[in-house]
């Protein structure tokens, strides 16, 4: 599969989880890092059908995310406001290795990350709220986990299967 999977993906599936940092175990820092670039692959099987969203990924590495129809999952906009109603965006994709991450087109500059591994796979980040929102390719299928830290100790993800037209 080229990198990036050029073309138009329809939502098919989605789940969300939401967790808390635990803070008996590991380190929070070790704990965010853990579950922002983790994937969400355990919770594939439980993704319930859903439809009324599109991403188009274009070969220029920049992708446009519009939707199609009503949506109830939790959704964390380009603010990194949870919101009630699905608000896409567009972008581009940033890669390391084989892994894609969604951003901005526009960063806010007052939510970019400093450091450099977060510069690449986190979209947003303003000191309360961290979104990463990777997407891989896992049996045909565009698999996006939407993994988000607010106040470093609540933990949410959002797991999105779309497919090819």
């Amino acid at each position: 599969m080229e990198i990036p999977p050029v073309g138009v993906w329809l939502l098919t599936a989605a789940t969300a989880i939401d967790d808390e940092v635990d803070l008996e175990g590991l380190p929070a820092a070790d704990q965010i890092d853990e579950w922002l670039y983790s994937t969400a692959y355990d919770l594939i099987d439980e993704a319930e059908p859903v439809s009324g969203l599109k991403l188009t990924i274009h070969a220029d590495g920049t992708f446009t995310e519009e939707k199609t129809g009503l949506l109830n999952l939790p959704w964390y906009d380009r603010e990194g406001v949870l919101d009630e109603a699905v608000t896409p965006f567009s972008g581009i994709l940033k890669t390391e290795e084989n892994l894609m991450y969604l951003h901005l087109e526009e960063p806010i500059s007052w939510a970019t990350p400093e450091d450099t591994i977060r510069e690449v796979r986190v979209r947003y980040d303003d000191g309360d709220t961290i979104i990463c929102d990777r997407i891989e390719i896992i049996s045909n299928q565009l698999v996006r986990t939407m993994s988000v830290v607010t106040d470093e100790l609540y933990l949410n993800k959002v797991l999105l299967i779309y497919q090819k037209t």
